[in-house]
């Protein structure tokens, strides 16, 4: 008699908790988060605050919090070990709370934004359940206003992380302007050791009776424009998929990098990709040609150092999705070099170099227009004779 006594009153306690704790946990609890700032650099560090609030004037025995970035982003826990302090990198971080009643919870993370891109953080999976832990029950909560975190493309020095083609081992790339006017000339020097010989001034040089290269003046107000390409083998079997991203983050790292250096000299640039149009470019999208043209990812001129931060957060939202293959691209700019040039130069960054890059260099030369690659494989990897151009392969990135 007692112990069925006993096992009701088990039953009965079961069910009473179960209404008390249990019923619409979810009903009277609100999450929050918040960032320290929306805007940081590759590398960077940033703090999130996340908030849990319960409005129920009774605790919630057992409720566990599951937060999870987006890849790219990893949540940064240091801890002491052995009187050494280390640093984990989580990309989701899960916490057991008893929340007693109207009270709130706050938590700060450290978030390390490893990779550009534009994310959207601030939701959590929530668990709660009974007492007696025989029952469960989750959901998803977001944070009310959302937080939209863009990672900016970091920037490196591109005389120390790139060499000419040109350049025999240990010599040292000269930190010289991208692009240079070949038809005014400031004078002549004597020839060094990886000047190209299209530049030997072969007149000056017999007469002084050694070689002398020309100096060629840079005009500020000349126009290029970059042609990123998203191909990152010949052939691309998945364009949702690409072989290689990581050669395409490098890609974009030198495109930042160009806008940094070129766009407080108030040098009017833009971007041209086989890419879809980011969606925080605010530009014309895809080109205004026909065909192939419809394609293609055609920014808004970027002019002036007020220009900049718009250029790289253009980038941060470029998606690593491939539209048309590169070699009718350059086909198409070939067809169409004033429109994509606009009477300017044009750098090609790509993950690789072939020869039919190097036909379009002489096309493009051939219509008076100066092509200039800059490529994040190394010099080792590539099979193509460079001399003819200008070619700067990846040293160490």
């Amino acid at each position: 008699m007692f112990f069925i006594a006993f096992l009701i009153a088990m039953v009965a306690a079961y069910y009473i908790q179960r209404i008390l704790f249990f019923s619409d946990v979810f009903a009277h609890l609100e999450y929050g988060a918040e960032l320290e700032t929306r805007e940081v650099y590759s590398g960077d560090d940033v703090y999130m605050y996340e908030e849990l609030t319960s409005e129920r004037r009774l605790p919630i025995p057992y409720m566990k919090v599951n937060t999870e970035l987006p890849r790219g982003l990893k949540f940064r826990l240091t801890e002491r070990k052995n009187g050494e302090i280390k640093d984990d990198l989580m990309q989701n971080v899960q916490s057991v709370f008893v929340i007693r009643g109207k009270r709130k919870i706050r938590r700060r993370w450290r978030i390390s934004c490893l990779k550009r891109g534009v994310y959207k953080v601030g939701s959590a999976t929530l668990v709660s359940g009974d007492v007696f832990g025989m029952k469960a029950v989750s959901k998803i909560l977001t944070a009310d206003d959302g937080n939209v975190l863009t990672v900016l493309p970091s920037t490196v020095d591109l005389a120390e992380k790139f060499i000419s083609s040109n350049l025999e081992n240990g010599d040292i790339l000269s930190n010289r302007r991208l692009l240079s006017e070949p038809y005014l000339r400031a004078g002549v020097r004597d020839y060094s050791a990886g000047d190209p010989m299209r530049k030997v001034n072969w007149k000056l040089s017999a007469s002084h009776g050694k070689l002398l290269v020309n100096i060629e003046e840079f005009t500020k107000k000349r126009s290029f424009n970059i042609f990123l390409n998203m191909n990152t083998r010949e052939i691309e079997r998945d364009p949702e998929n690409l072989c290689d991203p990581l050669s395409l983050e490098r890609c974009i790292t030198v495109c930042s990098s160009i806008f940094e250096r070129v766009l407080p000299e108030g040098i009017p640039l833009r971007l041209i990709s086989n890419c879809p149009p980011p969606v925080c470019d605010g530009g014309v999208g895809a080109a205004d040609v026909e065909g192939i043209g419809e394609t293609l990812f055609f920014s808004r001129e970027y002019e002036g150092r007020g220009d900049l931060l718009d250029a790289q957060r253009m980038l941060a939202g470029i998606d690593l999705t491939l539209t048309v293959s590169y070699d009718k691209v350059l086909d198409h700019i070939t067809e169409y070099a004033n429109h994509y040039c606009e009477g300017g130069g044009l750098v090609v960054v790509t993950p690789f170099i072939d020869e039919r890059m190097l036909n379009f260099y002489r096309v493009m030369k051939a219509k008076g227009t100066e092509t200039v690659f800059y490529v994040t494989a190394t010099f080792g990897n590539s099979t193509y004779n460079t001399d003819e151009c200008d070619v700067y392969f990846a040293t160490d990135f």
